[in-house]
């Protein structure tokens, strides 16, 4: 499955941006923590996601979109 993301909402003034995917699911990353902890992925239903293939997928989704739109942290 192809995932992008569908929607960005910057909150506290940067400190916290909300990324919206094609299948629901959430990434929330906040750029002053350190990098292996930025960001966070949640499914549709608000659960926690675990499953490594899926945290990356959803990473590379967002990533793509930071350098599509030119966001820097």
């Amino acid at each position: 499955m192809l995932l992008s993301v569908t929607g960005c909402e910057y909150q506290q003034d940067g400190a916290k941006r909300i990324y919206t995917m094609t299948n629901k699911s959430v990434a929330i990353e906040y750029p002053a923590y350190p990098k292996k902890s930025q960001l966070r992925f949640y499914d549709s239903r608000g659960y926690a996601i675990n499953k490594a293939s899926l945290k990356q997928e959803l990473k590379k989704a967002v990533e793509l979109y930071k350098t599509k739109r030119g966001i820097h942290p």
